[in-house]
This record gives C-alpha cells, structure tokens and sequence, in this order.
C-alpha cells in the first residue's frame, strides 16, 4: 500500500474536524417564548333606596323633616314611596324592611266607636298598604322588637319578584302612610309621641351564580348570614 505524505494526511485530518463540527450543529434546538394576560373586571353589587316624595319635600325649618309630616293629627295620611335603583354593575336581588313604630294606645274606628272596647292596647302608629298586583312581597311576618327605652316596632320583610339589573329601579313599595287614629282626652296619656320614625332598610345580594335552585327568599336568608 502506497504510503500517503503529510500534506495528504494534513487533508483528512481537516476533513475529521469538519465532520465533528457538522454533528454538534444539529442538537441545537429551535425554541420561542409567548406570554396570554387575560383581564377580568370585578362586578359590584350597589343599590339607592330613594322616596322621591320625602327627599325633595319641603323642609322650611330645617329640621330634617317635611313640612307635610310635621305634627300629624290621627288618621293623617302623607306621602312616603320607598323604593330601590340598581346603581352597581351587576344584576341583584333587592329587599326592604320596613319597622313601624309601635305603642300602646286606646284608637278608635272611623265612625268614632273604640277599638278594643277602650282598651289601650299595643298598636302600630302608621298603617300603608302594598298592593295586591305589586311585585314586593312580604317575606317575614310582624315581629316584636321592643327595646328597652323604645315603644317598640313592629318590623316586615319583602323582596322584589324578580333580579333587578343595573341602572333599573323597583316600583315603589309603597306610596302612602296613615297615622293612627289615635284617642285621648289627655295629650300625655298617649306617651312620648312627640317624634316617631319609620325606619326603612334596603338590601342588596347578586341574583347570578348563587347556589342551584336559590329562590329570592333563599337568597336573603344568605344575605342575612352573611352579615349577620
């Protein structure tokens, strides 16, 4: 076998060197990068209780009360219409409680005749009236929630009938309500009557993604032991 000289040998040498640095090559691999944000806004849920009639009400002493509701005689009825707008981003279930002042009073019928054969007995001082076709409906029954040093309240719950969406209000619960016909000879003998009030709560609970099959009376149930 002939034998090769340097040069030849300098040759294939460099040849090895090329093939060596063409299999590294290949395990170089093809990589990218890619990043998704995906934003979400986060709903609220916000309500108004209005009384368009009281609110914008005539108020000449300044006292925070309607000239209309200042000393009230018995069976005086003024305006009062509670209702609720949906000011927050999402659809809600809406409810009102309303607490009605209660002492007790000797009242009388319309024609004058007594109530209760004269008997001073325990009495809700203002009366209204929710209409049959209203979408409110009372969810709780009349409770008892005399305080000491109060005269005491008579409290009712309802709801509005269907979810409420943003921007929309309920029909008002009410439009009226009449003082007591209340009997005396004697001013003093009815109490401390001088100022009573009727307190009016609205709530508010998102009506989607509550759990299946949640009625609007359920709804309020966790509302309350929610912030019980």
């Amino acid at each position: 076998m002939k034998k090769m000289g340097k040069k030849a040998k300098a040759v294939i040498a460099g040849l090895s060197v090329v093939a060596v640095v063409g299999v590294s090559g290949i395990i170089a691999y093809l990589t990218d990068t890619d990043t998704a944000s995906n934003k979400f806004t986060v709903g609220q849920v916000k309500i108004d209780l209005q009384e368009d009639s009281w609110d914008n009400a005539t108020d000449t002493d300044s006292d925070g009360v309607p000239d209309f509701a200042e000393n009230l005689v018995p069976n005086k009825t003024v305006a009062k219409d509670p209702k609720v707008k949906n000011v927050g981003k999402n659809n809600a279930y809406v409810y009102l409680k309303v607490k009605v002042p209660v002492a007790t009073v000797i009242t009388a019928n319309a024609n004058g005749t007594l109530k209760n054969n004269g008997t001073a007995t325990k009495t809700p001082l203002f009366s209204y009236t929710v209409p049959s076709t209203s979408k409110w409906k009372q969810i709780a029954s009349a409770t008892d929630e005399t305080d000491a040093g109060n005269t005491g309240y008579y409290t009712y719950v309802y709801y509005y009938n269907e979810a409420v969406a943003p921007n929309a209000t309920t029909a008002t619960l009410f439009d009226t309500v009449t003082f007591a016909n209340i009997v005396s000879n004697d001013p003093d003998a009815v109490g401390n009557l001088s100022e009573e009030q009727i307190d009016i709560e609205a709530y508010a609970i998102q009506s989607d993604e509550l759990p299946a099959n949640t009625t609007i009376e359920g709804a309020y149930a966790i509302y309350m032991n929610q912030n019980s």
